[in-house]
Formats: C-alpha cells, structure tokens, sequence
C-alpha cells in the first residue's frame, strides 16, 4: 500500500525548488499560531521551510478545527492547487511551531514545475514567447 500513497512524489525534482527558494525567496519567520495562509484569502506564497512546522487545517460549521495534514523542516508549503489560479484557500496553513521559511511571492515569480518545453530548469525560469508561464502539475498542463 505504501508504494501507491503520494506517487507524486518520485516526480518532482525538489532540490530545484528549493534552490529556486532560498536563491530567489525571503527568509520570513513565523511565530506558532500565526497564518501561513488564511481561509477565504488567496495564498501570496510557494515556501521552503527550514525550520519549524504547519499544519493544513478546514474548519467545519461550528468552527472545529479539522487537521488535513502536517509539513515540516526541508519540506514545502503552498495553498496547492489554489495559489496558482488565484483562488480564495479553502483551509488554513498555520505554524504549530516558530517556523523559518524562504518564500516566494506568486504575484512576482514566474514558476515552472516539471519538464520545461524549452528545456529550461525550474531556476532559470520558463516563459514563453507571448510571455505566458507553463506550468505542468502531475502530467496537466496549464498556461498563464
């Protein structure tokens, strides 16, 4: 069963992204409690963590917290898919520790994920020649 839970992840090439993140990105610090990105809001960041760790959180009617899942240290924190089409997150990210994350601005950084069609990496950027960015998310291709 392992062998078949989050097979996405055999196919991103994470050192470029972090590398893209802490070459690129700011070191924000984020004190436990505080929101990484805030429900009904649209997520300002791609992060790298270096330090400390998030939860993923939905509340329900009644406000009772739901937690969908857990980041931490070396890995990465994003309102996924939302962030990218500048849709409103449907769940918090929110420190349950102090945290120290490189994080890239969206509004600002052109990304690239996966394969490049002109062959470039992720760090080098992607951009087309009607200057749209190409984004492959798990074999769907989308265009900006």
């Amino acid at each position: 069963m392992a062998d078949t839970f989050n097979t996405y992840i055999e196919i991103i090439d994470f050192e470029a992204w972090r590398e893209l993140c802490v070459k690129e990105g700011t070191l924000r610090r984020f004190a436990k409690g505080e929101e990484f990105v805030s429900v009904g809001m649209v997520g300002r960041y791609i992060g790298y963590i270096v330090s400390g760790a998030l939860k993923y959180a939905a509340y329900s009617a009644d406000g009772t917290e739901h937690v969908m899942g857990l980041v931490f240290g070396d890995g990465f924190v994003a309102d996924w898919p939302f962030c990218l089409y500048g849709q409103k997150a449907k769940l918090a990210i929110v420190a349950v520790s102090d945290c120290e994350i490189y994080c890239i601005l969206l509004k600002t950084r052109r990304i690239r994920v996966g394969a490049c069609r002109e062959g470039k990496s992720i760090s080098q950027g992607c951009e087309s020649s009607q200057g749209s960015v190409w984004v492959s998310d798990l074999g769907t291709t989308h265009r900006f």
